[in-house]
């Protein structure tokens, strides 16, 4: 019986790995670029379960010691076959039915979990796996020898009356306890493509199964199913890529047409940089970001330019009115009948203070009238109703100056905006330009609400146009 594993030196001359043989083909290739051996490479990990080294995950050299059976096919009462655990091959002879393939078939079934001679024939073939004589105990264990690691064993147990599926499989190395499965071992992959046992009938079912089934056992055995997988991931992912690219080309294409009718100087840098291939992507986003060094001054500028504050057209309309309004109320009291009604009070507050002191009297400046109470009541009564209209001016007057004040404010707090180097602004001028023209206060109230209006509405208007444009 040919026993599993081999030398360290019989390793040196093992054939390489589709694994191995990718790398160096990758390695030796100095026309590929590296990032495209990275998502080659990344696409065979991928594949692969993450590793693309070739033996990484090898176990250790181990080889057949011993196979236990009781109550599994031909065998009823425990038989135990002895190997030698070294490299080489070792021949087991015997008569018909003297449990070669008893053997053969519980090796098999404890490494894969199933035996090829049962597969695609009736269902009595699998049925008829536990011994009719001897069913219990009914279990197997298979002994293996690990280089520098030591002995351990691998073992299928069932309960008396369970089904082949049925069954418990353990992993116990020697001085340990037993672990359930035999997942630990990390046999399974190897298992799959290198099975432990051909025989001559599992053989001759795979030519007969056609080219195609040939063809994908080999490849299967040789592990060119990674390749093959391989490339249908990178493929799909080309695909992804190509339809990205032709979007991304058809937006390219989109913001150059926007670009050609924009006067700005960056958009002709833009398209510039657009139109080269392939684009130079960190310089344009450094363009629309402004993070490059030639626009680290311009972009706070413009920034600034697109922030400008100045007031909205209903605050202006409000403002003059109220400007207006109170020119109108102060206008209704003439600057010589407010004169004339401080005398008044005055000369009756003397001729008051004449009569506290005097009593009745004539008049002294007259000699005519007569300051007697009637006359002190009359007097008090005039004094106070000038004192209103004198209250009412000073309020209208008041009104007057906060309405003027308040537009005179709007007014002197606009402010130039400065220039952008490298930059051309067409609107600058003109903001510039009207808030000039709008600080030129004039003198008189009804001049200055009829100036705010107009060149308020102007300084408005040129300072939207020149946001715009920043932005």
């Amino acid at each position: 019986m040919p026993q599993e594993g081999g030398t360290a030196e019989a390793a040196v001359g093992a054939e390489q790995s589709v694994h191995d043989v990718i790398l160096e083909l990758l390695g030796a290739d100095d026309a590929l670029s590296d990032r495209s051996k990275d998502v080659v490479l990344s696409a065979l990990a991928e594949v692969s379960g993450g590793s693309v080294e070739a033996g990484e995950n090898n176990p250790a050299p181990t080889f057949l010691s011993s196979i236990t059976v009781s109550g599994f096919r031909g065998v009823g009462p425990s038989a135990r076959l002895d190997l030698f655990p070294a490299p080489g091959l070792m021949v087991v002879s015997g008569r018909n039915g003297s449990g070669k393939s008893s053997f053969a078939e519980a090796l098999e079934l404890t490494l894969t979990g199933t035996s090829y001679r049962w597969n695609k024939k009736e269902s009595l073939w699998a049925e008829a796996w536990q011994n009719l004589h001897h069913p219990d105990p009914c279990q197997i264990q298979v002994g293996f020898t690990r280089e520098a690691l030591g002995p351990f064993t691998v073992g299928v147990n069932w309960d008396q009356g369970e089904k082949l599926e049925n069954c418990t499989t353990w992993t116990q190395a020697a001085g340990d306890k037993r672990v359930d499965g035999t997942e630990a071992l990390g046999w399974s992959r190897a298992l799959e493509l290198h099975r432990p046992l051909l025989s001559y009938e599992e053989l001759g079912r795979l030519f007969d199964g056609g080219p195609s089934a040939l063809y994908d056992a080999l490849a299967k055995l040789l592990g060119l199913d990674a390749l093959s997988e391989t490339e249908k991931l990178l493929a799909t992912r080309l695909k992804t890529i190509r339809a990205a690219s032709d979007t991304a080309d058809a937006e390219r294409k989109r913001v150059l047409t926007a670009l050609a009718d924009h006067a700005d100087e960056r958009a002709k840098r833009a398209a510039k940089l657009l139109r080269k291939r392939p684009v130079p992507l960190d310089d344009a986003r450094a363009l629309a970001t402004g993070a490059g060094e030639a626009q680290s001054d311009a972009v706070p500028a413009l920034r600034t330019l697109t922030q400008l504050e100045t007031p909205t057209i209903e605050v202006v309309e409000a403002a003059t009115g109220q400007l207006r309004a109170a020119a109108r109320a102060a206008a209704d009291s003439a600057t010589a009948a407010i004169d004339l009604t401080s005398q008044r009070v005055e000369l009756l507050r003397t001729a008051l203070r004449f009569h506290d002191q005097g009593g009745d009297a004539d008049c002294p400046v007259c000699a005519q009238g007569r300051l007697d109470a009637d006359w002190a009541t009359a007097a008090q009564n005039s004094i106070a109703q000038s004192e209103e209209l004198l209250d009412e001016y000073r309020s209208t007057a008041q009104q007057l100056k906060s309405a003027r004040a308040q537009l005179t404010t709007l007014i002197q707090g606009l402010s130039a905006a400065g220039a952008v180097p490298g930059i051309d602004l067409p609107a600058l001028a003109n903001y510039n330009n009207a808030v000039a023209a709008a600080r030129n206060i004039p003198v008189t109230d009804d001049a200055l609400a009829t100036h705010a209006e107009s060149a308020l509405t102007e300084v408005i208007a040129a300072a939207e146009t020149l946001r715009v444009e920043a932005a």
